[in-house]
């Protein structure tokens, strides 16, 4: 019972309703009975999820850029609180002028909780609630072709600030190609992922197909997925979104976090590279901040 519990949370997830709802209703009524997919099946087609999301730059095969937003909701002692983020990556991994540059920003109510900025040689972390900020280097190349340490650096340096939510999105860039290539990774370690197809119900050709893949921890309410859809029955797939649902008990309550990660996409459904403006990927100091001796986590 426990399990079908999780199985009616994962399908019902708020921000997908109507697309989710459609798939539940065309497994009762639709004559084409739903494509499960084994842990194998999910994460090869999680791979090539990952690889389309990253859309090259115009005149750089090499390099790609995008723009991440997470929408979080908290629920304890039946108070809701929302948290906002974006993560904008440019990444170039031409091997002899390789440069990794991100930002990362959380809001919780509308007002920011930290910004993390890599531009290319530094990482540098503000805590907008202490107005403290660290600095660390990971560019200590002095050549212009980058060692894989250049790569490591970042992403430990970038990491280090973040918790919770704010790791989350860090994550997502990782595994979309933030360590220099996609890959699947758990979100619930050491359990399968799961996959099923459902037709829209209200496709009559059947091209619309919704796919759901999940990790989910039996006999409780946590679980990971990405909801996917395709308009060629199959061929292609596009990410619509990944969740994270967790449930935790605090004391005797339950507090319930249901988190949206979603890809910047243009009008007609594609992921698009990040437009960079002046202050994308540049930080300066802000007038009282005091500097830390090392990076720590910005907590809130």
């Amino acid at each position: 019972m426990q399990r079908k519990r999780i199985r009616a949370i994962v399908v019902g997830a708020a921000v997908v309703v109507a697309g989710l709802l459609a798939a539940q209703g065309h497994s009762q009524s639709n004559t084409v009975p739903p494509r499960r997919l084994g842990d194998y099946q999910c994460r090869i087609a999680l791979t090539d999820l990952l690889r389309s999301v990253r859309v090259p730059e115009a005149g750089n095969i090499y390099a790609y850029s995008g723009m991440f937003r997470l929408q979080s909701t908290e629920t304890l002692f039946g108070k809701n609180t929302f948290y906002t983020g974006t993560l904008k990556v440019y990444d170039d991994q031409e091997p002899t002028s390789e440069l990794i540059k991100a930002e990362l920003l959380m809001w919780r109510s509308g007002e920011l909780l930290q910004r993390i900025v890599a531009d290319g040689r530094k990482v540098w972390a503000h805590d907008a609630k202490r107005n403290e900020y660290s600095v660390s280097n990971y560019d200590g190349e002095v050549s212009q072709a980058r060692s894989p340490k250049y790569r490591k650096d970042f992403l430990s340096l970038f990491k280090a600030p973040t918790q919770g939510l704010s790791l989350n999105l860090v994550a997502f860039g990782e595994q979309l190609g933030l360590n220099g290539f996609a890959s699947v990774k758990d979100w619930i370690g050491g359990l399968p992922f799961e996959g099923q197809d459902d037709v829209d119900p209200q496709d009559a050709l059947g091209n619309h197909v919704l796919r759901r893949i999940w990790q989910a921890v039996p006999g409780n309410g946590r679980y990971a997925q990405f909801n996917c859809e395709s308009y060629d029955r199959g061929a292609t797939w596009a990410l619509v979104s990944l969740e994270i649902h967790r449930e935790d008990l605090v004391g005797r309550d339950v507090k319930t976090t249901h988190t949206l990660i979603t890809v910047e996409k243009d009008s007609s459904g594609v992921p698009v590279t990040f437009q960079r403006g002046a202050t994308d990927f540049f930080y300066r100091p802000p007038n009282g901040a005091k500097v830390l001796a090392n990076s720590r986590v910005i907590k809130f």
